[in-house]
């Protein structure tokens, strides 16, 4: 009898070991569990690039010993940039994977879709690389983004082509939808506030368009110092190469959508991109000294797919506040703690973003700055006024 007893009792403080143990979802003794979420697959996979830098910083984490102990589990969901498969993604890691939190996240739509599921069940979440301000205004307690929003993007754009000496005629064009609108209205309100004029001209795109020829005949004839696009990476490289063509000599000036070095391989034509510049996230060009330490960083962790671009890049630093936040929440992390230290982030220098990370209780949108890559001299730069070697 005494030894059942004793058997017993042994195995119920393993039991309640083991509870105890697994108690806070996605936590065990030696793991974290992470659920991502990105386009994979579809027309827009070639955002799904954005868990590349991201999962291999948790890889050179976890090569390090982890964080307090456990190593992070990244479970990774294809959402196709579709808001409802999304939804049914982040219920699978949620319901099904048990993930303590979620590091996910590049088109808007899909994040906007999963939000009230998130803040239902209370799961941390950190964007990966969407840019939507709705994200993060209205505020939601659990809901963080380390990166610039749309209107942060939308501001830099217009204060940098006023940058420029002696510009008063600006145009716009953009995507007739809520992402397009996100930024063209507060771009619209900086213009009028600020600087006390109106966009000369301003024209749309539809998502898919081939061609825009009448779009550009219109911002030609408005004789625009700069145009300034809101625009996503196809469509970017077709306005560029039809600007080009019809002899829309102004500077054009590019939003998040569509990164600089991908934007001149696409259009593949020099001539057409020496007045190019578009919005930058990160500390420097993905080819220069300043991310070379990155780069080579995913060579060694990650599963890089030729060359590392913008996207590849630019999720570390949400991975670099995530970790930093499971440091600070100590051995024994809950999700209340982990929120409580995201929002004690301050002047946080990732080193792969233009901006350090700050974070409050009441304003998780985490980089209110950012620059704008261009070519100088036949080298990328990036610039936050208007260079004078192009003026």
């Amino acid at each position: 009898m005494l030894k059942w007893k004793i058997g017993v009792t042994a195995l119920a403080l393993v039991a309640l070991s083991t509870l105890q143990a697994g108690a806070e979802p996605g936590v065990s003794k030696d793991t974290i569990k992470i659920g991502m979420f990105a386009p994979m697959t579809g027309t827009s996979a070639i955002f799904g690039r954005y868990t590349i830098g991201a999962r291999a910083y948790y890889n050179m984490i976890n090569a390090q010993g982890g964080v307090n102990g456990r190593k992070i589990e990244v479970v990774l969901e294809d959402d196709a940039c579709n808001p409802a498969t999304a939804v049914a993604a982040t219920k699978r890691l949620v319901s099904q994977e048990g993930v303590f939190a979620i590091h996910a996240g590049v088109c808007t739509a899909a994040v906007m879709a999963v939000k009230k599921e998130l803040q239902r069940e209370n799961v941390p979440f950190m964007n990966l690389g969407a840019a939507g301000a709705s994200l993060v205004d209205p505020i939601a307690p659990n809901l963080f983004s380390p990166l610039p929003n749309t209107s942060v993007v939308a501001q830099t754009l217009v204060n940098f082509a006023m940058s420029r000496p002696d510009t008063k005629r600006l145009a716009i064009i953009s995507h007739p939808d809520d992402w397009g609108k996100s930024q063209f209205d507060p771009a619209v309100q900086l213009l009028k506030e600020k600087y006390k004029i109106e966009f000369v001209e301003n024209v749309t795109m539809e998502r898919g368009a081939t061609d825009i020829t009448p779009q550009i005949l219109k911002l030609r004839a408005a004789k625009p110092d700069v145009v300034v696009s809101f625009l996503y990476p196809t469509e970017t490289a077709i306005f560029v190469r039809s600007a080009h063509k019809y002899g829309l000599d102004a500077p054009l000036l590019g939003c998040f959508g569509a990164p600089y070095e991908d934007t001149v391989r696409r259009v593949d034509d020099p001539e057409a991109t020496k007045n190019l510049y578009i919005f930058h996230a990160l500390g420097g060009a993905a080819d220069g000294p300043e991310m070379a330490k990155w780069v080579d960083m995913i060579k060694k962790y990650g599963t890089p797919d030729g060359t590392i671009g913008d996207y590849d890049l630019g999720g570390i630093g949400g991975a670099q506040a995530v970790v930093e936040a499971l440091k600070k929440a100590g051995p024994e992390p809950t999700r209340e703690k982990f929120i409580e230290a995201l929002n004690s982030i301050k002047n946080f220098d990732t080193g792969v973003l233009s901006a350090p990370i700050t974070f409050s209780a009441d304003d998780h949108a985490g980089v209110k700055s950012g620059s704008m890559m261009t070519t100088i001299d036949g080298k990328f730069a990036s610039v936050t006024s208007w260079p004078s070697a192009k003026k």
